[in-house]
């Protein structure tokens, strides 16, 4: 008589060591906005010399331009430094001892940057902007637990005979 057993066998993905990294105020973003800001002035000061003269559409165009700019700047110089820790369950931003616990997403990954957003169950999202040149010693471990905190498990069937 021939007997089969079957099992489910369930364990968590995430294997990933605790981890906290520093985040703040990113290099590559300020870049990023002052690229930006030259491109923008480049074209608008292109359109105008096209036309031959600084018309209403122009002036409305620079005024959105560096209004849009410069808030984009004071953000990025508002940008709080702070801690992203992997405790191994779950994943907090901690800024000047005040902790906020939520879920990571990763927007952008160059393998020297990446871009997250950390979900609280309340409130919005806060955007993490992590550099490699923050803390190089640290940053394969954040990748690891970053990818490997899926918030699942795998389920593996056993089959067999006693």
């Amino acid at each position: 008589m021939k007997v089969s057993i079957n099992k489910q066998i369930t364990f968590p993905v995430n294997s990933a060591p605790a981890v906290q990294y520093p985040v703040g105020r990113s290099v590559f973003q300020g870049y990023f906005l002052l690229t930006c800001s030259l491109a923008g002035f480049l074209v608008g000061g292109m359109w105008a010399s096209a036309t031959g003269a600084f018309l209403g559409p122009q002036i409305f165009f620079f005024i959105v331009l560096s209004a849009v700019l410069s808030l984009a700047g004071l953000a990025w110089h508002q940008t709080e430094a702070g801690h992203l820790v992997w405790g191994g369950e779950s994943w907090t931003w901690t800024v000047d001892r005040q902790s906020t616990a939520g879920a990571v997403a990763v927007h952008f990954d160059s393998q020297m940057l990446m871009v997250m957003t950390l979900q609280p169950e309340k409130g919005g999202p806060v955007w993490l902007w992590a550099e490699r040149n923050s803390d190089p010693v640290r940053w394969r471990a954040l990748r690891r637990a970053v990818y490997a905190d899926h918030g699942t498990t795998v389920h593996a069937k056993s089959e067999g005979s006693p």
